[in-house]
């Protein structure tokens, strides 16, 4: 069974002003950080269809998705709660998986993991977190963190929820999955995370060109 996918794509992005541009729009070896997330979507084996979210913060974001396979949901971009609660009125499947758009490392792989992960709990509500102590040790400095079984652990705002549910305000049971994973806990927040991105990216085509 196929589920859909929510990119949130509306935010401000004010912890990476420097960069100049709007933050899914910010590039990444010649491409948009938010091309390498919708890409892996598409190669997924278990996603139907790609909704992304934007606002009036991300005009660019807008115009660039216009020539994709995506569904454009347009938000207020005020209030992430509000937002997030509007976009999945607008989706179709009873799940869905839910990744920001500054997540360039996200492969199929990685979200095909997840979401199998998300149907062998049981619960409605699983989500993504990675250990405080990798990220400080990767030079990222989070702005916060919260227990995860015993570890101190940071969300990357990738989960799987029950869109049914969450739309009838029922109580969602939660559960978690704590990763090393990279691909599943670097977001572009600051100009180091863009490098660490780049290296793993470089590396990679490295890699494969060696195969």
């Amino acid at each position: 069974m196929k589920i859909d996918a929510l990119i949130t794509a509306g935010g401000k992005g004010s912890r990476i002003k420097e960069i100049g541009t709007e933050k899914p729009m910010i590039d990444l070896l010649g491409r948009p950080i938010i091309d390498y997330v919708i890409d892996a979507l598409k190669e997924s084996s278990h996603i139907k269809d790609v909704y992304i979210s934007v606002s009036p913060n991300t005009p660019l974001t807008k115009q660039h998705l216009k020539n994709k396979d995506v569904i454009i949901i347009d938000t207020s971009g005020e209030e992430y709660c509000v937002d997030l609660n509007y976009s999945m009125s607008q989706m179709k499947t009873e799940e869905v998986f839910i990744c920001p758009a500054d997540m360039p490392l996200l492969s199929s792989s990685g979200i095909d993991f997840v979401i199998e992960g998300y149907y062998n709990s049981g619960v409605h509500s699983y989500s993504v977190a990675a250990p405080y102590s990798l990220l400080v040790s990767l030079g990222i400095s989070p702005t916060y963190s919260l227990p995860v079984n015993g570890v101190k652990s940071v969300f990357c705002g990738v989960s799987v929820l029950d869109r049914l549910d969450m739309l009838s305000m029922k109580s969602l049971s939660e559960g978690y999955v704590l990763t090393e994973n990279i691909e599943l806990i670097i977001n572009i927040n600051t100009i180091t995370e863009l490098k660490i991105a780049e290296e793993v990216l470089t590396s990679s085509k490295r890699s494969s060109s060696g195969n």
